[in-house]
């Protein structure tokens, strides 16, 4: 188990504005340049285990991990990516409309310094120690290298004809694909920089900026330096806008300024002076701009990137990388979107001296819509659409964030916590009030798991405005984070406070309770399926001989006609016998229906399809058996349709003419599902997609093989249904295990199943009904 933090180096800043909150952000640092690419408008963050490239027009986040990723370059036409891991001497080559799957990798030699795309996408240069490897781009074909000649050697790149290389004050033009000497230019003792992918170099001399046409071998533009030294690294400072009519130079000295000139005249267009607070936290820079989006940004290892308007030199927007996976992205006002987890592990709030989770203030400054709308850069119809999504939340959690009544109830603790224990209980004393209501419930986490169950603890026939608890609290080994929540009688909830224990009692190995669940032979012999019987019992076969990661496993099928109420009430006492360390997983494989009131059932052998109610097992006494238990290790996983949360607001049944095509069936009666407002439809996904879903839940996390108005496939050609083939996969094939550290993660499965599902069937998308996002833990 481990608890959710943040990877790498971790970043804290603030953002406060006048009557509200302050909001705090913990952030990876950036580490490497960001791009602009094609197609536009995208964005390419990148650090040293990822690179992430955010869509403004479709607000979608692409991640890929590599270890120890150190180098990149993007293409001239933005068409592809390379970017490569100098410790582990791999070089992976992305198109960018794919980059989800690798064109190709090249294995390097050595410790590597850059990397470069020739402005024709034919070749990849890759400059290692001691010399300059080229590969043909779209093979990855070794074509040959150059060596170096001295300590000099500076750097390289690419113009249209040749590969530049800067050594020994000279500026070396070496032939493609030979790579042999045919032109060399003598300079005056300067520090040479490349820009534009080799279109031009530059260097200062005599308090000017020279700028050469690589090709022409022709002044371009001569840049007065305005009395500022332009740091030691001026290269990496420089940014030429591609249609070469504004040129942009960070200035390092005193006073920290940005300025875009006119390339041609060398009058200035623009000036931004950086405040102190930037100022402190300036180190490593990179700066690009780009007339197109009339954006200019900086990246640096400690604040991320900012955007800032071209024209007018205000922000737009900070960006943040948040984990392995996430972003943040903050405006000056103090509003913030981010991915779900991004909020989560990046967002806390503090006022009068507190600090507060993400969740306390989420509802109401997570907001995309005013956010995008600030930038500037999306669609109208992609911020109607986050309007949406955000209003549908707030009907969702039951409640507006700027409600006039400011009365809520109050939690803390009574006594301090400890910050570490080397006991495996501690007593937790709360006390609550509320000025004006009567208490209602009381809800106690640790690690995002309900101490009382997903309905909390009730006091509501105390009748009492103030109330003091007593807890003695079972500790896990780790960091346990317990919280704490009231809610008087009108629902008003209090501020959630919260403390970390660290039990530094010795790790032990959990138990595991599998419970599989499989149907395929039901009453109406029409409906039977071929492979979810089958899926159970390889689920089941898995992790029955997975020994050497639990102390014990328990296992608990039932197939077929043993799948029924009585028996999963005695599953459930079994499962109140865990101990808190322990693991638990659900599975159930079989059709999934929806009566007419849009309730889901899960199929048993006697299902009712045409009235499910009147036999069929309801989702929420699957979900239950999850919900009170001491196991604070718990995963629900479905292989049924329409297995996904439900917008009831926004669907209808239909019917369905084959449940058969081809070699494929479907896990359904002969009703579908359908949305009646597809602009609804996408809201509900954006929610889902984008906002941490704060409404109590068992604090388990639920795998579901389809959303709610998908139907979910099997066949021969798996052998499986699709779900269970890639969930087998991603397990015994060890797919899952995306940072090949040998171990798969909780987070690492759910990721893996949302892109594999995917891949084998395009009607159908792996999601989540619910997550916890407090605790990450080894499934395998």
């Amino acid at each position: 188990m481990r608890i959710l933090f943040i990877l790498g180096f971790i970043y804290f800043s603030s953002i406060m504005v006048c009557g509200q909150p302050k909001l705090m952000v913990q952030s990876n640092f950036a580490t490497m340049p960001l791009d602009f690419l094609s197609p536009k408008p995208q964005i390419a963050l990148k650090n040293a285990s990822c690179i992430k490239i955010l869509n403004w027009k479709t607000l979608s986040l692409t991640t890929i991990q590599l270890t120890g990723l150190q180098i990149s370059s993007t293409s001239r036409d933005g068409h592809f990516t390379a970017f490569g891991s100098a410790t582990e001497k791999m070089f992976a080559i992305f198109v960018v409309n794919n980059i989800s799957n690798a064109y190709h990798i090249i294995k390097g030699e050595g410790s590597a310094h850059n990397i470069q795309i020739s402005p024709n996408n034919i070749y990849l240069a890759i400059e290692f120690d001691e010399k300059i490897m080229l590969f043909e781009l779209q093979t990855g074909k070794n074509l040959g290298s150059y060596s170096k000649k001295n300590d000099r050697f500076r750097s390289c790149a690419f113009n249209n004809n040749s590969l530049l290389v800067f050594e020994n004050r000279e500026i070396l033009f070496l032939s493609l694909p030979s790579l042999v000497v045919k032109e060399k230019i003598t300079l005056p003792d300067v520090n040479v920089s490349f820009i534009n992918n080799g279109q031009f170099y530059t260097y200062e001399f005599k308090d000017e900026l020279y700028v050469y046409n690589a090709d022409t071998k022709q002044i371009q533009g001569k840049q007065p330096i305005r009395g500022i030294n332009i740091p030691a690294s001026f290269g990496s400072s420089i940014s030429l806008s591609p249609d070469f009519k504004q040129i942009g130079i960070f200035y390092n000295h005193e006073n920290y300024a940005f300025e875009v000139s006119d390339f041609n005249s060398g009058a200035a267009l623009m000036r931004k002076n950086l405040s102190d607070e930037i100022k402190e936290k300036m180190s490593a820079l990179f700066f690009i701009i780009d007339p197109q989006w009339k954006s200019f940004a900086i990246a640096n290892k400690k604040s991320g990137i900012t955007l800032y308007n071209l024209q007018t030199g205000e922000e737009r927007c900070q960006i943040y990388s948040i984990g392995p996976a996430d972003i943040l992205i903050t405006i000056p006002s103090g509003y913030y979107m981010a991915t779900r987890r991004g909020a989560f592990e990046g967002v806390s709030f503090e006022q009068d001296g507190q600090i507060f989770d993400f969740a306390q203030f989420d509802l109401q400054y997570n907001r995309p819509d005013l956010v995008l709308k600030h930038i500037g850069l999306s669609p109208p119809e992609t911020i109607e659409a986050f309007r949406k999504a955000y209003e549908r939340r707030v009907a969702y959690l039951g409640g507006k964030p700027d409600s006039n009544d400011h009365n809520v109830p109050i939690v803390q603790f009574a006594k301090e916590l400890p910050i570490f224990s080397d006991q495996a209980k501690v007593e937790v004393a709360i006390k609550a009030q509320d000025a004006k209501e009567i208490l209602d419930v009381i809800h106690v986490y640790v690690n995002g798991i309900p101490l009382y169950g997903k309905a909390g603890y009730s006091i509501q026939n105390r009748k009492t405005r103030s109330f003091q608890h007593s807890i003695n609290l079972a500790l896990t080994p780790g960091d346990n984070r317990i919280e704490v929540e009231v809610f008087n009688v009108k629902l008003q909830r209090s501020q959630k406070i919260q403390s970390t224990v660290r039990c530094e009692t010795p790790m032990v190995k959990p138990n595991l309770y599998l419970i599989s669940i499989g149907v395929s032979q039901y009453s109406e012999s029409s409906k039977n399926l071929l492979y979810a019987g089958k899926d159970a019992q390889g689920i089941h076969n898995l992790f029955a001989a997975k020994t050497d990661l639990y102390e014990k496993v328990t296992l608990h099928p039932l197939w077929e006609k043993d799948f029924s109420p009585s028996n999963l009430e005695k599953v459930k006492q079994a499962l109140m016998q865990t101990k808190e360390s322990d693991q638990v997983i659900v599975f159930y494989a079989g059709h999934g229906v929806v009566d007419s009131a849009l309730n889901y059932y899960l199929g048993n052998a006697n299902l009712n399809f045409n009235h499910p109610a009147s036999s069929g097992i309801r989702y929420e006494l699957l979900e239950a058996l999850l919900d009170g238990i001491p196991a604070r290790q718990r995963l629900l996983m479905l292989d049924a349709c329409f297995s996904g949360e439900i917008d009831k607001s926004n669907a209808k049944r239909i019917q369905v003419e084959n449940t058969v095509v081809g070699s494929v069936r479907f896990r359904t009666s002969n009703l579908g599902m359908v949305p009646n407002n597809t602009e609804y439809e996408r809201s509900f996904n954006l929610m889902r997609e984008w906002f941490a879903d704060l409404r109590p839940s068992t604090g388990a996390t639920i795998l579901s093989s389809t959303s709610g108005l998908q139907q979910a496939a099997e066949g021969v050609q798996w052998k499986n249904g699709v779900f269970t083939w890639c969930l087998l996969e991603g397990l015994k094939g060890k797919k899952a295990d995306t940072n090949q550290d040998g171990m798969i993660m909780l987070s690492e499965l759910r990721d893996y199943l949302e892109s594999a599902v995917t891949s084998q069937n395009r009607q159908q998308q792996s999601t989540f009904r619910s997550e916890n996002l407090v605790v990450d833990w080894r499934v395998w």
